[in-house]
């Protein structure tokens, strides 16, 4: 009877998993399936190292494939099995760190990628990508410590070798003055010696060197062949460039369609650069038809990238209502976006709105953040609002003029000056800000608009008023 009330339960399905029989069926099951599991497990184990052993080139040369696809993780199965396995040779085997490495650095795992550019090293000293990879991690301070002199050391050495990237590093450190010391000549010798390896972004910069911003003696017509070299290399950038040296008249003759048109070409290449200049251009019909639409368009691509100029640029559509509805919320949520990327132009924006609304202290709180781009603009955009500011509590005079005066030496130009004026006026050194308010209009001259507001600001200070926004 015993054994019949057994069955009927369990049949009945009154006590949760079945009868003891039944679950014991099942728990024989359980085993028998993670057993057949473990064995077929251990039989790919077994059949990829031995594949391994028997192959390892073709598990490296499957990685590479695997890593022009994007697909790192997956490349990394193939590589783990290749970095142990007996039969490479010590520069296979360093190469094969070398890549796991990369595909570690692809994804943002700094540190991991460090270990293997390390290891790849250890098998081969002078591994020129791993020498190269091993110093733009310490040249950026990505899972390692930042250290400038010893990434040139690296780059030095891989360049040596005749590695292209390792001569344009190398060309660049010379360049920025991020080597040992700022030598141009010593920068155009790397960087032309990686551009004669069709090394596109060593064309950039070896094109940049002829400029303004590296040299005294700018010559436009070796900036312009450089550029056009990296263009036919496929280069995104070098197009923008281009674009901004006739726009901004360093090539006679071009117009604003040609700047647009560069512009586009970048754009159209990926550049995000590019995309936010392609933007302008139709926001502002500087070159090209006006058109709100397409400017938002490209504008919203370009901020997907993170391009300086895009976070204002949408902003200030959504502020002005410019193809939309007006809307302040969603052009704040722009400027904050940009802001907390670390642009100095969309925190003043925002710090604009936020003192319209009557939030001081997290104005004030942004505006400290802007001083960290450390550029002209950003410390006259500072200057400018702790002088200026009807808001009492952003006001600060002292902090005005120190900034104000750092922005000046970085760039002595008319708008620069006039700030510099308020925060003299706002200290009430009003002597100060008529001299140099004077000398802004000198520099203004020829400027219509500017002059008309310098000499507002002007005549606020001569009746000894600080000027107020």
């Amino acid at each position: 009877m015993k054994r019949q009330w057994s069955k009927e339960a369990g049949s009945g399905g009154q006590f949760e998993g079945g009868t003891p029989s039944l679950r014991g069926a099942r728990r024989r099951s359980r085993r028998a399936w993670v057993h057949c599991a473990v064995v077929i497990l251990a039989f790919c184990m077994s059949s990829l190292a031995h594949a391994a052993a028997l192959d390892p080139r073709a598990f490296v040369s499957r990685a590479v494939e695997l890593i022009e696809q994007g697909q790192f993780a997956f490349a990394r199965t193939w590589l783990d099995p290749a970095v142990v396995a007996h039969r490479l040779h010590p520069h296979e085997r360093s190469h094969a760190y070398y890549l796991r490495g990369y595909s570690f650095q692809a994804e943002g795992l700094h540190v991991s990628a460090a270990q293997d550019y390390a290891r790849a090293l250890e098998f081969d000293a002078e591994n020129p990508a791993a020498l190269v990879a091993r110093g733009s991690l310490h040249f950026h301070g990505d899972g390692v410590r930042s250290d400038k002199s010893l990434a040139f050391g690296f780059f030095a050495r891989a360049a040596a070798a005749g590695h292209a990237a390792g001569q344009y590093h190398l060309g660049y450190a010379y360049l920025t003055g991020a080597g040992p010391s700022h030598d141009l000549e010593e920068a155009r010798i790397w960087l032309e010696r990686a551009a004669e390896q069709g090394h596109g972004a060593a064309m950039v910069q070896l094109a940049a060197s002829y400029r303004t911003a590296f040299t005294d003696q700018p010559e436009p017509e070796q900036a312009k062949h450089w550029y056009e070299r990296a263009v036919e290399a496929g280069s995104a950038e070098a197009p923008v460039a281009l674009g901004y040296m006739v726009r901004s008249g360093e090539l006679e003759g071009a117009s604003a369609a040609e700047a647009a048109a560069y512009f586009k070409q970048g754009a159209e290449r990926g550049s995000g650069n590019g995309m936010a200049n392609l933007a302008h251009a139709y926001l502002t019909g500087n070159g090209l038809e006006r058109d709100f639409d397409a400017a938002r368009q490209w504008f919203t691509r370009a901020a997907a990238l993170a391009a300086p100029g895009s976070f204002v640029g949408l902003g200030h559509i959504h502020e002005a209502g410019l193809g939309v509805a007006a809307d302040s919320e969603e052009a704040m949520a722009w400027y904050r976006r940009g802001a907390e990327a670390g642009f100095s132009r969309p925190t003043l924006r925002l710090v604009r709105l936020l003192l319209a609304e009557g939030r001081e202290r997290e104005a004030s709180d942004w505006l400290e953040r802007v001083l960290a781009a450390g550029t002209a603009e950003a410390l006259n955009g500072y200057a400018w609002l702790r002088a200026t500011s009807s808001a009492a509590g952003v006001r600060n005079g002292e902090l005005a003029l120190v900034q104000a005066q750092q922005a000046v030496a970085l760039e002595h130009n008319a708008s620069y000056l006039d700030t510099l004026a308020a925060a003299y006026a706002e200290l009430g050194q009003f002597d100060k800000a008529l001299a140099t308010q004077r000398e802004a209009l000198a520099l203004a001259d020829g400027n219509e608009d500017l002059v008309r507001e310098l000499n507002r600001h002007l005549g606020a200070y001569a009746q000894g008023r600080p000027w107020r926004e």
